[in-house]
């Protein structure tokens, strides 16, 4: 009575421009097969990561995997929240 009707959202989302180009062609989406570094496999293609902190080549170099898997053993995955909120562990000094 008081407002207009609108579509449901499937049909505003399907008639929209931007999604249906978002959808064509996906590029938030794309599924790297493998990675080494900056290399990349997507859909069968190597590709050269340009957008990555990876600049160091470190994440798969010897020392520093080692160095993740005793503070992994010592601390677990996750600093279960923020130092704010619940202090700082001997990691953060």
């Amino acid at each position: 009575m008081f407002f207009k009707k609108s579509k449901p959202i499937v049909e505003r989302c399907e008639g929209d421009l931007n999604t249906r180009l978002r959808l064509k062609y996906a590029p938030y989406y794309r599924v790297a097969e493998s990675a080494d570094g900056v290399r990349l496999i997507v859909d069968g293609r190597p590709m050269l990561l340009m957008s990555s902190n990876e600049y160091l080549g470190l994440s798969h170099h010897p020392k520093v995997v080692e160095a993740t898997k005793r503070a992994i053993d010592q601390w677990g995955t996750s600093a279960c929240g923020s130092r704010l909120a619940n202090g700082s562990r001997a990691y953060h000094a």
